[in-house]
């Protein structure tokens, strides 16, 4: 599989487009189903433990799996806004998803409530006469979650642009599903974010750093306390590698962009993070 329209690999999908027949969709049916349900069918299979074996026994029943799917085109809208720098041709791209597979409070809105604090922000700058260095376009992205679509057709429209001028991309996506904050980057970048992060206090606590926030656990401890407290003792501080799944993926990997990612995440004394669920809602999130 690859990112983007599946019909337009590599170029962008305009409205007129050449589309390839089918594209790059998976064969294999997939059909996310309730707890109740799967239940049922494992235990045709065995139980749990056999029926999770791939070379476990089939069983003698037989299921109907009805999966409809609308592979029509429809338009998707990414919102873009920019700021002009004193270094015009040098930008600083910084980008964030809102569309979600059900309420997403976490994923994506979450991040897209961080990239509206950080515009509100330099738009109080802005009024004050300040000017950043190099110019920075803020981006909202659409249909990241049906294949990374908005970003990807994006990245293959100004391709040659974004490799010409892009100096970094700076990605939001789940800013907030838990105590503990961590960072992915590209090399390049791994120093810059650590002497920043070391430099923004931490959200709840005055005497400590953004950076400290990587060691932080949860409230629900239970028993977990003693083993919890000793991995974080042990855990060094670091930014991490980058690989794919958010809206960086074009830019890192196809047009060679630095790029990051950060955001606070679930650890196991947190509330469990149910991604992708009907559960991801205010409710959880507060």
């Amino acid at each position: 599989m690859y990112p983007g329209d599946p019909t337009t690999p590599g170029y962008p999908a305009y409205e007129n487009a050449t589309r390839i027949e089918s594209g790059n969709v998976p064969r294999i049916p997939s059909l996310p189903i309730s707890w109740n349900n799967a239940q049922v069918l494992f235990e045709e299979l065995g139980g749990i433990d056999e029926g999770r074996k791939v070379s476990g026994k089939t069983g003698s029943r037989k299921v109907r799996m009805v999966n409809q799917v609308d592979t029509k085109v429809t338009p998707i809208w990414n919102t873009m806004a920019a700021i002009p720098g004193h270094v015009k041709d040098e930008v600083v791209i910084v980008g964030c998803h809102r569309d979600a597979w059900v309420m997403g409070a976490a994923d994506p809105t979450s991040g897209t409530v961080s990239l509206i604090e950080v515009v509100k922000g330099l738009g109080a700058l802005l009024k004050k006469g300040w000017k950043p260095l190099r110019t920075i376009l803020i981006a909202s992205w659409d249909a990241e979650e049906y294949g990374l679509v908005g970003s990807t057709e994006y990245g293959e429209d100004f391709a040659e642009w974004i490799q010409e001028h892009a100096v970094a991309y700076i990605n939001v996506d789940v800013s907030v599903a838990g105590s503990r904050w961590t960072s992915s980057a590209s090399p390049s970048l791994v120093d810059l974010i650590r002497r920043s992060a070391e430099e923004i206090p931490h959200p709840t606590e005055a005497s400590r750093t953004l950076w400290d926030a990587q060691t932080d656990i949860g409230p629900f401890l239970v028993n977990q306390e003693a083993n919890i407290s000793d991995a974080t003792i042990q855990a060094k501080p670091s930014v991490g590698p980058l690989g794919s799944g958010s809206d960086y993926t074009v830019f890192l990997q196809r047009l060679g962009v630095a790029s990051s990612d950060e955001g606070f995440g679930m650890t196991a004394s947190d509330a469990v993070y149910h991604y992708h669920s009907i559960y991801d809602s205010q409710f959880w999130q507060e």
